[in-house]
């Protein structure tokens, strides 16, 4: 039997429909100068205040307990599921983030907060509703950083 010819047509057919269906590229990292002095400029009670209100703000799961201290942050959400013979358990979920461990914060396009620990390690992903509130849990949570390697007179 002989092949019958491929037609162009046929082809840039195949090929607009396979790039409608998979979009390339990725989401981009959103450049970002973090302000690393907002505990000195409003003081360590009013950020943590506002650390608290960011974080409950978050779409990706109902933060409901949020606790900072002076060497970590600790949020705790619950989250429920079917299980067997679809009853419903929840899971009572907590991270904690020590502030020596945060080695970088990158906000997306998307409004995700990664925080990258040591070596590259993901800490955690946060997902806000808006670039504002990320923009400021990133200046919150670096400026906590940064005034955990300062002298305790400056608080």
């Amino acid at each position: 039997m002989p092949k019958r010819p491929v037609c162009a047509r046929c082809v840039v057919r195949l090929f607009l429909a396979l790039t409608a269906f998979f979009p390339g590229g990725c989401i981009a990292v959103v450049p970002h100068e973090p302000n690393v002095s907002l505990v000195d400029a409003r003081g360590l009670a009013e950020v943590r205040g506002l650390t608290s209100e960011v974080l409950t703000r978050a779409s990706n799961r109902p933060i409901t307990i949020v606790d900072i201290t002076e060497s970590y942050l600790q949020y705790s959400w619950n989250e429920s599921y079917l299980g067997p013979f679809y009853n419903v358990i929840t899971a009572h979920n907590e991270n904690r983030i020590y502030f020596a461990n945060v080695a970088r914060v990158e906000i997306y396009e998307n409004n995700n907060v990664f925080i990258w620990g040591p070596r590259d390690q993901r800490v955690d992903k946060i997902l806000f509703l808006n670039a504002e509130d990320a923009r400021l849990f990133t200046d919150c949570l670096l400026s906590l950083r940064e005034a955990r390697k300062a002298p305790s007179q400056s608080r």
